[in-house]
This record gives C-alpha cells, structure tokens and sequence, in this order.
C-alpha cells in the first residue's frame, strides 16, 4: 500500500517514491578505519582435514556492516565538594555549571530529542514520550514534554521577532499568492493540536498567519489599484474613439 504526503493530496505527483531515472545512484564504501574488527579463521583444511592452527594467512576478505550501537541511556552525577578552611574555619563550596541548577533534571540532549520530535516530523506529546520510554526505559511525562519545547520556544523569542521584521520589508511574499495562507493553514496541524497547542506554539502560527494575510491584502490592493488604471485607460480609449 502506498501512502502519500497529505500536503500533496488533491494534487497529481508524477515521480514516484525512491530514486527518480537519470539520478546518480550512490552505494556505501568500504570505511578504511573500522570500529571494531571481527577475524574469521581457518582451523582445519575443507580437503584434507589437516590442522591449520599455526598457519598464517596470505590474505583475507573484508566485509562491513554499517549499523549503530544500543541506545544507551545513562545518568550523570554533579558532586560540588565542600572545604572547611584551615586558617580561618570558613566553608567553601564548590560551583555547579550553569545548567546544573536543580538536584534532579533532564539532560540538554534528551531535550533536544523531545524537542526535534515534536516539532520536524509533528509528533504528538504523548507520543515523543512514549518513544523515549521505549527506547531509553526513561519516564518523560507528556507534561515535561510540554513544558521542554515551551522553554526552548522561549529561548527562540527574540529570533521569531527578527524574522517576523525581516519577512515583513521584504516583498517576496506578495509574490506567494494562496501558498502562503495554504501553509499557514497546514502549520495548524502542529504536535499541539492532538495534546493541547502551547500559547508560544499558537503565537508562533498566528505570526505565521498574519504575515501571510498581510502579504495577500497588499497584493490584492495592488492588484485592485492596477485594476482600476486599467479601467480608466479603457474608458479613455473608448471616449477616444
């Protein structure tokens, strides 16, 4: 059964799925700096039985398997030693890292793995922490999941506002006609919509959307005003005649 992309349905798509003819097919290479070497040996000879133990080879065959290692899931320890000072008697106390900021926490990549979930390819909430249980065997709350794309949201507030500015001088977008109103549409369909879309998820669509809208409106005036000169010029040309 073939499935296909819903930002394409409705649409005729001529190219298949898979490598399109005429495109330059690309095939994996020997890696001359293997991670690890499994040596297959030759004890005893196929022909006649004799031992083959202290015999050395004169050459070898050499395959690869191009694969990745169990996921490991692992956990890290912060201790911040404490020091009595011998002259005075005072206490000091080793600093935590900056990101190190409370006694339990997850880490920045399994953020930015909730995050690339949620966001590149849409997953639900509930399921970018299923996936991670799953995987890992690390309990991640759907409400945590929530509260991590939030946080970097957050963190990404003063870009949104650089681009909004930037896509807002610029004219390329009158040029964008109904795509831009389609893909805002389509945006819609964030990982929000199946476990509760965050407010910074919703301002961010709403941005989205009004550049677009903008950009229509502006287009469909000029058009207008292009329009009505056309108009006038024809009435001229008809008085004229």
């Amino acid at each position: 059964m073939a499935f296909s992309d819903p930002r394409h349905r409705g649409r005729r798509v001529s190219a298949l799925p898979g490598g399109q003819k005429g495109h330059k097919g690309h095939t994996l290479q020997l890696d001359p700096n293997p991670d690890g070497v499994i040596v297959h040996t030759v004890s005893i000879c196929s022909q006649c039985g004799e031992s083959l133990e202290n015999v050395e080879p004169f050459d070898k065959e050499c395959r690869q398997i191009f694969d990745f290692l169990a996921l490991c899931f692992f956990v890290l320890e912060h201790c911040a030693e404490h020091k009595r000072c011998p002259r005075c008697g005072c206490v000091n106390k080793a600093a935590f890292p900056a990101d190190v900021a409370h006694h339990v926490q997850n880490g920045i990549d399994l953020k930015i793995f909730l995050v690339y979930l949620c966001v590149y390819p849409l997953l639900p909430y509930e399921r970018a922490s299923e996936i991670v249980s799953d995987l890992f065997g690390h309990h991640v709350s759907p409400a945590t999941v929530v509260a991590i794309v939030n946080e970097c949201s957050q963190n990404l507030t003063g870009v949104e506002d650089d681009m909004r500015k930037l896509l807002q001088n610029t004219h390329t977008l009158q040029h964008m006609g109904a795509a831009c109103i389609s893909h805002a549409r389509w945006t819609r369909s964030s990982p929000g919509t199946s476990s509760g879309s965050s407010r910074e998820q919703k301002s961010f669509i709403d941005v989205r959307y009004e550049i677009s809208a903008d950009a229509m409106q502006e287009s469909f005036q000029r058009k207008a005003s292009e329009g009505q000169k056309a108009g006038r010029l024809h009435s001229h040309a008809v008085d004229a005649y």
